[in-house]
């Protein structure tokens, strides 16, 4: 298994998660062999900017939002008068509501109240987000919909753990992790190869910090 000190070790700002990622990783059947617990390792440093983020930044210049985010996402004068401009951050708040609301968010996410945007923006080490997405982790998590109501919770080491292992066990990842690449590992987590050369470079690193090597020497990653 990869203990606690080597994932600090190979990323310091996993401290506070550490021993969460361990112990959660090992109930969710991640840590039964070193693909498994070097890939969920590999996905969530990079989904998570090196465990440096569990809460998401939408502070976008008003260029970025129009460039990233289709019209039917957020307007040229909503881009303009909400994003970052110099010396000013952006409205965040607004921005989520907005990028997350109408009719693509409650299509998408579940998004259906005035504010869910922002209630339910991206958090934990996987950026959970939306209305749906949060019931779904609370009803497996913590067998109720407590979530809705706190979910902030998502943000702490627990709940930014747990979101992200719930994730990798309800799309499947174990088993793929067992007969797949990186790549295949990539595009389930991530819709696409985005990133795909940091993903594959992480993998290896916290592979590195398996304590049996012999299991995973010749095999495709």
């Amino acid at each position: 298994m990869i203990s606690a000190a080597a994932i600090v070790k190979i990323a310091p700002a996993a401290a506070p998660y550490a021993v969460e990622l361990v112990r959660q990783m090992a109930e969710a059947g991640i840590m039964a062999n070193v693909k498994r617990a070097a890939m969920f390792l590999g996905q969530v440093h990079v989904e998570s900017g090196g465990f440096g983020t569990v809460g998401e930044s939408l502070n976008y210049s008003a260029d970025a939002l129009k460039t990233m985010f289709g019209r039917h996402r957020i307007s040229l004068a909503d881009a303009d008068k909400f994003g970052r401009r110099t010396g000013q951050s952006a409205n965040q708040s607004a921005l989520a509501n907005i990028l997350y609301g109408g009719e693509w968010g409650r299509k998408n996410l579940g998004n259906t109240h005035a504010g869910d945007g922002w209630k339910f923006r991206g958090r934990g080490l996987k950026q959970l987000t939306g209305r749906d997405n949060y019931r779904r982790f609370s009803r497996a998590w913590q067998g109720d919909e407590s979530l809705l109501d706190n979910p902030a919770r998502v943000a702490l080491p627990d709940g930014a753990v747990a979101s992200a292992v719930w994730f990798w066990v309800a799309n499947g990842l174990n088993d793929l992790a067992d007969r797949g690449t990186v790549g295949d590992v990539t595009r389930r987590v991530n819709g696409g190869t985005n990133g795909l050369a940091e993903r594959k470079a992480w993998t290896e690193r916290y592979a590195a910090a398996w304590r049996d090597l012999s299991r995973f020497v010749g095999t495709a990653i």
